[in-house]
């Protein structure tokens, strides 16, 4: 059960547990990779989500998707990623959050 169905069920939750979900799969039209960020909002009490598609033209695009992925899990948020990409290749190891070796 992932935190999200515990809020819904009203049961507590760990909000220091992290995760970094990656799909590979394939993205129709221009987009390259969806990444999907969420977190507590502790001001107003709600899951926020940030999403962002990055699409194939983009100049620098893996660079973007390190960006993104490398501050949401400094800031401690969830990073669900969608690409068709293998995640090794990307420079993302699953195994251990590790991101282009940082």
């Amino acid at each position: 059960m992932n935190w999200i169905d515990k809020l819904r069920k009203g049961e507590p939750f760990d909000e220091s547990e992290q995760f970094l979900y990656y799909v590979r799969g394939d993205l129709l039209g221009k987009y390259f990779a969806v990444i999907r960020i969420t977190w507590w909002n502790d001001e107003n009490g709600r899951v926020e989500v940030y999403e962002r598609c990055i699409e194939k033209r983009e100049i620098g695009l893996i660079q973007e998707l390190h960006y993104i992925v490398r501050n949401a899990l400094h800031h401690g948020d969830d990073v669900s990623i969608i690409c068709a990409e293998d995640p090794y290749y990307l420079g993302i190891n699953p195994e251990c959050m590790d991101i282009d070796g940082t």
